[in-house]
């Protein structure tokens, strides 16, 4: 993972040990680490867009709101 100013841009490959420290910061509630989470995935995404039947704006976002309640579902309690 590298971090540019407030943002975090992901390397093309993450490694288990960084991936799980960011679901865990993004469970956490860490914003940066749910949007780095979101660009890791977001090639995938936009290849499940083509199957989805509404218009790809919105089924992209609709992809990302099932990927951040997913991480904060799975979060254990504080």
């Amino acid at each position: 993972m590298l971090k540019r100013g407030s943002s975090v841009v992901i390397a093309e490959t993450l490694s288990e040990i960084d991936f799980y420290k960011l679901v865990d910061d993004a469970q956490k509630g860490n914003p940066l680490a749910i949007e780095a989470l979101i660009q890791h995935y977001e090639p995938d995404m936009k290849k499940m867009t083509w199957f989805i039947r509404m218009p790809h704006e919105d089924s992209m976002q609709s992809l990302k709101l099932m990927l951040v309640e997913l991480i904060k579902s799975t979060a254990t309690p504080t």
